[in-house]
């Protein structure tokens, strides 16, 4: 951390990515707190490397360090975070967006819970493939329509847990046993998860968006079902 902030102070319109064999969600967050621009699973090759650094160079340019972003690219690493670790530290760092925008550039299909992110208008920010999944819908799914609208029946819950949140003054919030019936096959899942609230501040704008992490998916047998056993 203090050769990464050494370093930063010495070069401040550098971009500065950190290469590593390790990762862990601590050193990930020490890393870019210290400013680090991103952090980085080796092996990686020359080709990929050479566009992580020049994507680096425009952010830098356009003010990139303090521009919010929360649009998902095309993978350039394979950082193993933990998504449970992540929500876990998450309400303790002060610079949400930035850790935010480390994990859009992760190996985000390779968590294994169902993940998904909405701004405070219901708009969908980012889904990976385990809740595409699990609600049935395909890469073409319309992100930019609310997504409660399209899944009336996880709103209602979890709007009372998020509102629930919101009058104990709480980031973080827990649920269980939420029914889920997906319309593609009918068919009917109990949800275990958690949600995380974060700021979505830039220098014009400052609005909350919400993490949604579902890490146990039950399927729910139909007595239909039952000669299948």
């Amino acid at each position: 951390g203090r050769l990464i902030s050494e370093l930063r102070e010495r070069l401040p319109r550098q971009p500065l990515i950190v290469l590593t064999e390790n990762v862990s969600i601590r050193s990930a967050i020490q890393a870019i707190r210290s400013g680090a621009d991103d952090y980085v699973l080796k092996p990686i090759s020359p080709q990929k490397l050479h566009e992580l650094v020049q994507r680096h160079v425009n952010r830098l340019a356009e003010g990139g360090r303090e521009k919010v972003s929360v649009e998902l690219e095309e993978l350039t690493s394979s950082l193993h975070l933990s998504i449970h670790k992540a929500i876990d530290h998450l309400h303790e760092k002060e610079d949400y967006i930035r850790f935010l925008e480390l994990l859009h550039r992760v190996s985000f299909e390779q968590i294994s819970d169902a993940v998904f992110m909405i701004d405070d208008r219901g708009r969908l920010l980012l889904i990976n493939e385990r809740m595409r999944e699990l609600l049935g819908v395909d890469d073409h799914f319309d992100t930019k329509a609310a997504f409660w609208e399209q899944f009336p029946d996880l709103a209602d819950r979890f709007r009372e847990i998020h509102q629930q949140m919101a009058e104990k003054g709480h980031q973080n919030g827990r649920f269980e046993n939420v029914i889920f019936e997906r319309k593609k096959d009918g068919r009917q899942f109990s949800l275990d998860g958690q949600i995380t609230s974060v700021r979505m501040a830039s220098r014009r704008k400052r609005r909350m968006a919400t993490v949604f992490v579902i890490n146990r998916i039950e399927p729910l047998k139909k007595v239909s079902d039952e000669g299948d056993l």
